[in-house]
């Protein structure tokens, strides 16, 4: 069983990360850019923390040590974002750019699988009380590094990336190379009508994100 992209993210109020790293943490602090006046917008990591806004002790560490617990999610599928040319990127090892490495139509299948998710609510209270104080003592500084911000409440991680790939179509050498170039960590089956599985293991780093508007936290 799977689910789309766009499912995935409705269901869960989810937006996909431009990019990844091990040290995201809950509380993280994102903002949305546009181009072009308000089009074409997209998240930017202001590579700060709620908590070291509200100055509480101990919170960053709470907030970075979130229990990961399965999300009871499906696998979520974005074979039919490549059916219609998308740029297909790999956020959780370095954004990794699948399509200029192989051809669109020839994966039959790009997925990723076993979800799992962190969520703020066990250390919410803790982090309204910090932002009542700071409201009450330096609003100013409220109005300025969160309320017009989007706060991460949740982070989802994948232990998989699953890539089928028709090999009579594209040669997936050149992906593979660059992939132990990265030290990437991956596995490769092959099977008997000439398609080409490569499982790439994914789990440290999230991939999409539930957020809040500072101004509702």
């Amino acid at each position: 069983m799977s689910i789309t992209r766009r499912e995935f993210e409705r269901q869960n109020s989810a937006e996909l990360l431009p990019s990844s790293m091990q040290t995201y943490a809950l509380g993280d602090i994102w903002d949305w850019e546009y181009e072009f006046l308000l089009f074409h917008p997209h998240l930017v990591y202001k590579a700060d923390n709620i908590a070291n806004i509200t100055d509480v002790e101990g919170l960053y560490v709470e907030l970075q040590n979130q229990s990961l617990v399965n999300a009871m999610i499906p696998d979520i599928d974005f074979t039919a974002d490549i059916r219609v040319g998308a740029s297909i990127k790999i956020p959780t090892i370095k954004n990794f750019d699948l399509t200029s490495h192989i051809s669109n139509n020839s994966i039959v299948q790009f997925s990723f699988g076993k979800v799992k998710g962190k969520s703020m609510t066990p250390v919410r209270s803790k982090v309204s009380k910090g932002l009542d104080h700071l409201k009450e003592t330096n609003f100013s500084r409220y109005k300025h590094a969160i309320r017009g911000y989007e706060i991460v409440i949740g982070l989802f991680y994948s232990d998989s990336v699953v890539l089928t790939v028709d090999k009579t179509i594209s040669d997936t050498a050149t992906l593979k190379a660059e992939f132990i170039a990265q030290g990437i960590d991956f596995d490769v089956t092959i099977d008997a009508s000439s398609k080409e599985t490569i499982t790439i293991n994914t789990s440290e780093s999230p991939f999409a994100a539930q957020f809040i508007s500072g101004r509702e936290i």
